[in-house]
């Protein structure tokens, strides 16, 4: 990014990102639970996806390519996110988070009533955050199960922690790769940071 994002989007980010921390301690973050789903969580995933696409326009998106803006500025090797999560009481297997931007996910166009959902008719595909978007902001009540879950927040959060450039978070850590393809990133530990290598 040319410009550091307005401090406004930084404290909704870390409002966002408190409330997250909190419901930690109402839901416990592991495999099991990773499907638990809520209005709440749905009600933060709403709040997040608003904030990346107030980013994208401020980095100069319109709305015509606002879907693949940043599936494109992180689409090689060398612009690719690197985040994994730090929070001790996330139990969820999946901890890397650098592949919020990938286009991997088959494109979900509408979840029915009965949970089912439609698969785009082309096959097209999506970044995983944002098949939760769009069903949630079209279809929330039908899409609540499938992508107001504690397995989509993440992937949400991830992409906005991404995004918004937060170097204070207590949920995540960008990385940088050692030699030797080890994880080397500054893990924040009350007020002080420390460096971790795994």
């Amino acid at each position: 990014m040319t410009e550091t994002v307005p401090e406004e989007f930084l404290m909704i980010y870390r409002n966002i990102e408190k409330e997250v921390v909190d419901l930690s301690y109402k839901i416990t973050f592991d495999e099991k639970q990773k499907n638990v789903y809520s209005t709440f969580i749905g009600e933060l995933e709403l709040r997040i996806f608003t904030l990346i696409e107030s980013v994208a326009k401020f980095e100069g998106s319109d709305k015509q390519n606002y879907d693949e803006f940043f599936f494109n500025k992180f689409n090689n090797e060398n612009s690719k996110p690197r985040v994994f999560v730090t929070m001790n009481s996330y139990k969820l297997s999946k901890k890397d988070y650098s592949d919020v931007f990938e286009m991997i996910e088959k494109r979900v166009v509408m979840v029915k009533e009965d949970g089912d959902f439609i698969l785009d008719t082309k096959g097209r595909v999506n970044c995983k955050y944002n098949n939760a978007y769009q069903n949630l902001r079209h279809n929330f009540v039908n899409s609540l199960p499938v992508f107001g879950t504690i397995e989509y927040l993440f992937e949400s959060l991830a992409a906005l922690f991404v995004v918004i450039q937060e170097k204070a978070s207590n949920i995540f850590a960008m990385y940088e790769l050692t030699d030797d393809g080890k994880k080397n990133f500054w893990q924040q530990k009350s007020q002080y940071y420390t460096r971790k290598i795994i």
